[in-house]
């Protein structure tokens, strides 16, 4: 990556150690915990900008598996079928157009993109037995059959924010 870039100055030193770092971070999974960098492909580039406050990392996970169900029906659901793990009305913002869907191993409020589907955010809670990063995506009550469509698929997942 820096193979042919010399070095002279101990600021240019510290990029390159902290460069690496965040590397070292991103590649054992622990990208939450960068709070203050902007990482642009990790792979190729990154671009640490120091005063920016919101922090966006794209980094590709494995292939998950992805199912769906639908908000608002108390047999797929629990006895409050509308509201979301944290007492968001999933119902209302399925109607507003925002796509939702649930995780056990990622925080609330985490934006990822599933391939073949799109961009959701985590804003819902799976059963305790999913622990492995399954994901759940939301669809409104009067689409069953959308769900029912979509199954249990396997699919690229890549973690926006």
């Amino acid at each position: 990556m820096w193979k042919n870039k010399k070095i002279k100055t101990k600021e240019e030193r510290t990029e390159v150690i902290i460069k690496w770092i965040i590397l070292f971070i991103i590649a054992t999974g622990g990208y939450n915990i960068i709070k203050d960098f902007s990482v642009i492909d990790p792979i190729n580039i990154i671009s640490i900008n120091y005063p920016k406050k919101e922090v966006k990392i794209a980094v590709i996970s494995n292939i998950k598996r992805v199912s769906a169900y639908n908000v608002g029906i108390i047999a797929q659901n629990d006895s409050t079928p509308c509201f979301g793990a944290r007492g968001h009305n999933l119902c209302e913002m399925l109607e507003q157009g925002i796509n939702i869907c649930a995780c056990n191993s990622l925080e609330l409020w985490t934006e990822i993109e599933i391939e073949g589907y799109g961009k959701c955010i985590v804003l819902d809670r799976m059963n305790s037995r999913y622990t492995n990063g399954e994901i759940d995506i939301a669809f409104p009550e009067d689409q069953i059959q959308e769900a029912k469509n979509w199954g249990i698929k396997y699919r690229d997942i890549k973690i926006i924010k």
